[in-house]
């Protein structure tokens, strides 16, 4: 412990020692053991002398628990009177005994001699260090998100967490504070789709900031509107589903008040890649057509039929159909699925 500050103390108690001189050696009073978070505030030392002649003794502090190293002497070969007490130590000299110290006593005749110690306990708070460094960090892309996760430092130094999450769009070149979090997860939004990201992720606590984890591999940030609908007809009906796998119906209203339902709709993807498509038809007289430019499709009657396209980011595609049924209207739709990688 440094010099402590004493005015920062959680709690003080009171404490006393009794020593009997058996030995002329130096003999152990008090100790403050190390990484005790205390601070003993000495309030006296007091000899009594029982013998018939006046004994000389010495007080010293040991910057150690032990009675090891330099002795810095508080009371130098100080003569005790015959049949009396004197008090060597006072509390006026401001004695402190810090962690990993001793108070030890010598005298020249031992057997006649009692030592008495007072002493005020301190107890400080614990020392807050910097943190160490978070482990096990993770990122997994998600739909239109990426989500981290990692492992608190093994050494938190005495203080309250938090996480400081960075990122980097150029390799791990420079990083920009993402967020600060209180958890070991996290998820990140915002970014464009096709975005490579690195992350770390460091620890932090009123002293400071641990040491940044091992920076993730890159990730792809992806999000979930692959695509945007527009309804070009005012009877396109059902069509106006967005994301990464979205389904979208023309059909007949349950109270139809006619026996033809005509639509189109375009959408536009926002990203390259693969589109597929499933078109399913049930109805007599029903058709229907995809334009993905490259590829077409077309379905009429009762059918099941599908098609795949390359698409670049902001390439349309084109959908048309019409339900028509003049036998049951109920069971008449058409069914278009989307899903693009």
């Amino acid at each position: 412990m440094a010099n402590p500050n004493v005015t920062q103390a959680t709690s003080t108690v009171s404490n006393q020692a009794a020593l009997s001189m058996t030995t002329t050696n130096a003999t152990q009073l008090v100790s403050n053991a190390a990484s005790s978070n205390r601070v003993y505030l000495i309030r006296g030392v007091t000899v009594a002398n029982t013998d018939t002649s006046a004994v000389n003794v010495t007080v010293a502090i040991y910057r150690a628990a032990t009675n090891s190293g330099t002795a810095y002497e508080l009371a130098s070969t100080v003569s005790v009177p015959a049949g009396s007490s004197l008090v060597v130590v006072e509390r006026s000299q401001g004695v402190s005994l810090l962690e990993n110290q001793s108070i030890y006593v010598t005298a020249a005749t031992a057997s006649k001699l009692k030592v008495f110690a007072s002493w005020d306990e301190v107890y400080m708070p614990t020392p807050v260090t910097i943190p160490g460094q978070v482990t096990g960090l993770t990122a997994t892309s998600g739909n239109d998100h990426i989500a981290l996760s990692w492992t608190a430092p093994t050494d938190n130094g005495n203080g309250q967490l938090s996480y400081i999450v960075e990122s980097s769009t150029n390799g791990g070149a420079s990083f920009a504070t993402e967020k600060t979090v209180s958890g070991t997860s996290t998820t990140v939004t915002g970014y464009e789709s096709g975005t490579s990201l690195i992350f770390r992720v460091a620890a932090s606590n009123s002293a400071g900031m641990g040491a940044y984890s091992t920076q993730t591999p890159s990730v792809v940030y992806r999000t979930t509107l692959y695509w945007t609908v527009t309804e070009n007809t005012s009877s396109a009906y059902g069509i106006g589903s967005s994301g990464s796998t979205a389904t979208s119906y023309g059909s007949l209203p349950s109270t139809p008040t006619s026996m033809q339902r005509m639509f189109s709709a375009t959408l536009t993807s926002q990203v390259a890649g693969t589109l597929a498509v499933l078109v399913s038809s049930q109805g007599e007289n029903n058709s229907a057509s995809v334009d993905a430019g490259s590829s077409t499709l077309s379905v009429s009657g009762t059918q099941i039929r599908s098609t795949s396209a390359s698409v670049t980011a902001g390439q349309s595609v084109t959908v048309y159909g019409t339900v028509r049924n003049t036998t049951n209207f109920s069971s008449s739709y058409l069914q278009f699925t989307f899903t693009i990688s």
